[in-house]
């Protein structure tokens, strides 16, 4: 028997403290083996399995200790914490981390007062057993998730960034969890892969001296030998290794095609593009029918003027919306598509949206979350057809409160799918479509109810920011062709705002009900952060009132009014831009502590159950409800499923968000390539101090920068050699000079023609 194991079972039966020399009375230890006593005695204070006190006294760790034991880890939120069984946690204010960081096995005690949130108790360390290994003051070894931010890869620790060099990826990728040797705060060397995100990974065919080599597309430089009779140079594969050796999985396409790079950034981020044939036949062997029985137990709606608005190009729809108005008061419908009918907690279906979490949408790319029989076709909410729905039904008056709430499964069939951009020109411009004739009075009103909701948000202190984003159009291989603003019309703002109304009555039916729920949770702004961008705003010539504290909406509400004061559209955007920086990002948790930037005390999404597992897993806490009633045994199989996947989740979300930046900054590139060093005609829409900020009538914008010899006065530059002045609205034409990321910049401008409607100051 070893020596650990010879401990571990001497602790079980003596549970007395004991200091090591009677320790080593005890078990008989000679000289000898006191290094190795010593060495199984931290190992098993590490496992949690006995604990080592401030006097050098040994004792065994019972079930129900005093103290908890765990890994310190950092929340979305930047709450240090560990957790305990049954979804419990510790948080670790800062001032009780007495020294421990992230990823430190600590123990812990317990206020045995809870904290604000259910299940979260607050405590401080009292001893740390395990710390990061440190070589010296500048170099240590730490391990982290590896990600990547444009062309600079990472991983963050204690909130900060340590950056990694392309050459010093060791042949890790996006997603790997590895050890990093850092050689100062902000630059490390990956050392070792602890744990690989994908065994996939996706290669480059290169021409070598007239012989074909493969590298890794995402990773750093390592050659590998392959059969290529069938390629040629540029062709990217998807393949694993094993004993340094490539084994062919299949041909995305060539580097020259968009399309295959858009693919291989997707696959390199930890994202699957096909199914598996298990998945996919699983999928296609649900039965499409309808049946009477199923009707039966559902509130028949297919009477009731329905329709959907979406993007044209959109195939699974996933919410269609009714009303009803009677007396100054609405009865708005809210049907959201039923997966949860079809997919269950245990199959492979299941299993693989867990793992994708979300469907991706960069540019006209699609992955889906689910297979398009299930996204597209039996889920999706298709005109003129039968659909199995879960509706919310809310009684509105005319200020906008909700009166009463109704939840329940139904069948609806949608009469008609519509356009933002025609339901737009409808509401905007008055113009009347054929097909949508019908449907007008019932738009105009919901038009009316849509604008009482955002006056009613704005109240309570909702933050309203709109950040800037384009939209490509592209032809068949993805090659951008026209770049645009994205329109947000009062279309977009209805389904928006019935969209949160609806999510927030379900969530705090689930709440208060106490049902398994996925929470979309939102922090307070961050001290640190909220200074920086009120540093920024004023570098850049942005003047206000002096600011309170900004924990509260309405603060924040009245900065911007104070800003956005006589700001054009496309300015506002550029100071969204700078402010929604300083917001903490949204994170998914099943506990709920409300949501910052909509001013809710509780809110949660389930209107896309296509789209977003989050709102799949509330669906199925939904039905199970609706199904069975406050059934804890039947609820516990999914409340398990959501108390352990809402972290992950959340992590890939903001993979999500990374690969469809990196998609727009490769569009983007591709696009502006065509007209470096060109000269374009440009609109000036505003200046800062950070110089001319242009828009060119192909639809690119970034700043002209000037030297010192111009001078920045509010809205106009004025040349002090020759006293050109250029001002806002003035076109002028610009040089393209280059693009970083997302960033373009331009040569300065010569007047083509003056704005003829601002006055001269």
């Amino acid at each position: 028997m070893e020596l650990k194991e010879s401990l571990d079972k001497f602790f079980q039966v003596y549970k007395k403290p004991i200091s090591i020399s009677e320790i080593i009375k005890k078990i008989k230890i000679n000289d000898k083996q006191i290094p190795i006593l010593e060495q199984n005695l931290y190992e098993l204070e590490v496992d949690g399995k006995i604990y080592c006190d401030k006097n050098k006294m040994y004792m065994h760790v019972p079930k129900e200790f005093y103290l908890y034991h765990g890994v310190l880890k950092n929340s979305n939120k930047n709450q240090m914490y560990i957790n305990l069984e049954n979804g419990n946690r510790i948080n670790i204010p800062k001032k009780y981390l007495n020294g421990a960081k992230e990823n430190d096995v600590v123990f812990v005690s317990k206020n045995m007062k809870k904290s604000k949130y259910p299940n979260y108790y607050d405590g401080k360390v009292v001893r740390i057993v395990k710390k990061e290994q440190y070589f010296d003051n500048d170099t240590y070894i730490t391990n982290g998730i590896l990600k990547k931010d444009g062309d600079t890869h990472y991983i963050l620790k204690d909130n900060y960034r340590i950056y990694i060099p392309f050459e010093d990826l060791n042949n890790s990728y996006i997603g790997d969890l590895v050890n990093v040797q850092v050689t100062n705060k902000t630059k490390g060397k990956v050392i070792e892969i602890l744990k690989s995100n994908s065994r996939e990974h996706v290669f480059k065919c290169i021409n070598k001296s007239g012989e074909l080599k493969w590298i890794p597309y995402g990773s750093s430089y390592k050659e590998y030998d392959l059969d290529s009779s069938n390629f040629k140079d540029g062709d990217l594969i998807i393949a694993t290794t094993k004993n340094d050796k490539l084994e062919f999985i299949k041909k995305i396409g060539n580097s020259s095609i968009l399309n295959s790079q858009i693919a291989s950034l997707i696959i390199d981020y930890g994202f699957n593009i096909d199914f598996s044939e298990e998945v996919l036949n699983e999928a296609e062997n649900i039965s499409p029918k309808i049946t009477e029985d199923v009707i039966k137990k559902r509130i028949d709606l297919r009477n009731l003027e329905t329709f959907t608005i979406d993007p044209p190009s959109a195939k699974d729809l996933d919410d269609a919306i009714s009303l009803e108005y009677n007396d100054n008061n609405y009865r708005l419908y809210v049907h959201i598509a039923d997966p949860a009918n079809y997919i269950k907690l245990k199959s492979k279906t299941f299993e693989e949206a867990l793992k994708r979490c979300f469907s991706i949408y960069p540019s006209n790319y699609v992955v889906p979350m689910l297979p398009k029989y299930i996204s597209n076709n039996i889920c999706s909410l298709n005109e003129n057809e039968d659909r199995l729905t879960i509706t919310c039904q809310l009684d509105i008056d005319k200020s906008g409160n909700v009166t009463n709430v109704n939840i329940y499964k139904s069948i609806i069939n949608s009469n008609k799918k519509m356009s933002y951009d025609k339901v737009n020109d409808i509401l905007d411009n008055k113009i009347l479509y054929d097909d949508y004739k019908e449907f007008i009075p019932t738009l105009l009103k919901m038009n009316e109810l849509s604008n009482i909701l955002q006056k009613l948000k704005i109240n309570r202190g909702a933050i309203c920011i709109e950040s800037q984003k384009h939209e490509f159009s592209v032809d068949d291989v993805s090659n951008p062709i026209e770049i645009k603003d994205e329109q947000r019309g009062p279309a977009q703002l209805m389904i928006e705002n019935f969209m949160i109304v609806s999510n927030e009555s379900v969530t705090s039916f689930a709440y208060y009900l106490n049902l398994p729920f996925v929470y979309r949770n939102h922090e307070k702004p961050d001290i640190s952060k909220t200074s920086k961008m009120i540093t920024d705003l004023k570098d850049m010539g942005y003047t206000f009132p002096k600011i309170v504290n900004l924990n509260n909406q309405k603060n924040l509400q009245g900065l911007l009014k104070s800003i956005m004061k006589d700001k054009n559209i496309e300015e506002q955007k550029h100071i969204c831009n700078i402010i929604l920086q300083s917001f903490s990002r949204a994170y998914y948790d099943y506990m709920n502590i409300g949501h910052y930037g909509l001013a809710l005390d509780c809110y949660g999404t389930f209107t896309s159950p296509i789209r977003k597992v989050s709102d799949l897993l509330n669906h199925i806490s939904l039905t199970i409800f609706l199904e069975n009633g406050l059934d804890l045994k039947k609820l516990e199989s999914v409340n398990k499923v959501i108390t352990e996947s809402c972290e992950y989740i959340s992590e890939k979300q903001k993979n999500i968000d990374i690969v469809e930046k990196e998609v727009d900054n490769l569009l983007l590139k591709k696009y502006s390539e065509n007209y470096i060093s060109s000269k374009l005609t440009a609109t000036i829409l505003f200046v800062n101090k950070n110089g001319i900020y242009v828009k060119t009538s192909n639809g690119l914008s970034g700043f002209v920068k000037i030297n010192k010899n111009y001078k920045i006065y509010n809205n106009y530059v004025v040349n002090e050699k020759d006293n050109t002045i250029y001002r806002v609205g003035d076109r002028i034409e610009v040089i393209l000079n280059e693009i970083v990321e997302n960033q373009i910049s331009f040569t300065l401008p010569k007047i083509i023609e003056k704005n003829k409607n601002l006055v001269k100051k």
